[in-house]
């Protein structure tokens, strides 16, 4: 805690690691809102780091955010995340796999059906580019939210 209060003396990042094993445990001790505040925190932290490191920390947060069913700031930090994931250059596969946990967490909350398809549509935008690049086909998520996806037939 004393790094993020020190933030703008030199070497504060030095806290990252310490505010992110702290997250760790208090998610294990299933205290989320306790590990979203820490895992802000952390991004703060992470300011001056790579993209790499700042979307894991984007990730982790969005994930907590919505743990602690804090499902609003969850939808801004899965862009963030996304974005961070883009810009550090992550695998299509890894994206999409971050990105069904984040609609699992928010479905799972209660978010808005619409909401999570609008996550499950550009996560279906990343298998697509992925599959032209590997020559692997995409698969279409099935259900997501409570409703079909848009424009895609329900499978069994």
């Amino acid at each position: 805690m004393q790094y993020h209060a020190s933030g703008v003396l030199p070497g504060a990042d030095k806290g990252l690691e310490h505010a992110l094993r702290a997250a760790q445990e208090a998610t294990a001790g299933t205290a989320h809102e306790r590990a979203v505040t820490l895992l802000r925190i952390a991004g703060d932290l992470a300011s001056s780091r790579d993209a790499g490191t700042r979307a894991e920390v984007w990730c982790r947060l969005a994930l907590a955010e919505g743990d602690a069913l804090l499902l609003a700031e969850a939808e801004q930090s899965i862009v963030r995340a996304l974005d961070t994931l883009a810009e550090a250059g992550a695998e299509p596969r890894a994206t999409a796999k971050f990105l069904a946990v984040a609609v699992r967490k928010l479905r799972d909350g209660g978010a808005p059906p619409s909401v999570c398809e609008r996550f499950v549509e550009r996560g279906t935008t990343t298998r697509t580019r992925s599959s032209r690049s590997t020559g692997v086909p995409a698969r279409r998520p099935r259900r997501f939210c409570g409703s079909p996806v848009a424009g895609g037939a329900r499978r069994r």
